[in-house]
């Protein structure tokens, strides 16, 4: 609801992001227009290994985890408070940003697009996650 105590839609073209519940979440990060920024296999590792470093730092376990040249994806049980889950990707997005815009000469060019998750409640939607 906004001021007036008109509900408010949610924007369309965004993903609605609630961390509100601990438990297993399902992330995939995109790539602006599905461009193939990690094209080396160095920027591929920058990135799976910092996805690993700041997972422990915000304390989340990852579970299952991939890296491709236009997007990743992460399966991973949250800390007690999973609210930090957004400054996690933040951080993720824009720290690799700046490192690929560093090895390619591109300061300030923009990585990524979004991010969707999906908060894990049933037994058999984990489990095909992760198969």
């Amino acid at each position: 609801m906004n001021m007036k105590g008109i509900a408010m839609k949610h924007w369309p073209h965004a993903p609605l992001h609630r961390f509100d519940e601990k438990g297993t979440y399902m992330v995939t990060g995109a790539t602006l227009h599905k461009v193939h920024f990690l094209k080396k296999e160095k920027e591929i590792e920058m990135l799976h290994d910092l996805l690993l470093e700041l997972a422990e730092y915000y304390s989340w376990k990852l579970e299952a985890w991939a890296v491709f040249v236009n997007h990743h994806h992460f399966i991973a049980i949250s800390p007690e408070t999973p609210e930090n889950l957004e400054k996690f990707i933040t951080h993720l997005h824009s720290a690799s940003a700046r490192e690929l815009n560093s090895l390619h000469g591109t300061p300030r060019r923009k990585i990524w697009h979004q991010f969707w998750d999906t908060q894990l409640t049933y037994r058999a939607s984990y489990l095909a996650s992760t198969l």
